[in-house]
């Protein structure tokens, strides 16, 4: 049995394939042999819009004529390189990452002014991405000295040397009874970075008298599109 497909029936197979994936919005009538009433008048609308045909001529598309082998694979292929392979780079390059330290076993010990590196994440993608960053760690006086500790918690590019790109502040108690739980969040935003880069979350001690902290729980997620 064969099967002859007309061009206004091709049109509407293809739009039916684009259920999810948004579409552009319909231009203004294009071809005079397209009725406004027409079931596919609007696919039509949708195919020229997106590269998918040019009609015949600039003003007709003849939507009854048979659909050729040539120009079907035609169809085919624009509509891959219009439509497919730019909503799968967009879903390449949008994605999550974090890390997560829960316990207390793996602590970091903030004893000097310069940034030291409490987790890092790495994000995906293959093009140029702005990525938020949330990010949380435990800190706690160690209590070898009677002081209060100063602390400074930033987010930054690459690593503790890098860009700084959120940070946030601590003043814990005197001692370890005090303020146990001193949980300090931070966000940052980074724009237009290369899919790849790094973001470390760091902490330094603020106030070089005061007393040494040490780093405990700790987070840092990354999202990126």
């Amino acid at each position: 049995m064969t099967i002859t497909l007309t061009k206004s029936k091709f049109a509407v197979v293809v739009a039916a394939a684009t259920l999810a994936v948004p579409t552009a919005a319909l231009a203004s009538h294009v071809f005079d042999d397209v009725p406004d009433d027409a079931f596919y008048a609007a696919p039509v609308e949708w195919a020229f819009d997106n590269g998918i045909t040019t009609g015949k001529s600039p003003t007709s598309f003849a939507p009854l004529d048979d659909v050729t082998r040539g120009e079907s694979v035609t169809f085919l292929k624009r509509y891959d390189d219009n439509i497919v392979q730019p909503a799968l780079a967009d879903l390449e390059n949008s994605g999550i990452d974090s890390v997560q330290v829960t316990g207390t076993t793996d602590p970091v010990t903030l004893d000097a002014t310069d940034p030291v590196l409490i987790d890092s994440v790495t994000i995906g993608g293959t093009g140029t991405v702005d990525v938020a960053l949330n990010a949380h760690v435990q800190i706690e006086n160690d209590g070898t000295v009677v002081a209060q500790g100063r602390f400074e918690v930033t987010l930054r590019q690459g690593d503790c040397s890098g860009a700084v790109l959120g940070a946030a502040g601590l003043r814990t108690g005197v001692t370890t009874s005090t303020f146990v739980n001193s949980t300090v969040p931070v966000t940052g935003l980074a724009a237009e970075v290369e899919g790849g880069s790094t973001f470390a979350l760091c902490a330094e001690k603020s106030a070089p008298g005061g007393a040494d902290g040490t780093a405990f729980r700790r987070g840092i997620v990354a999202i990126w599109s």
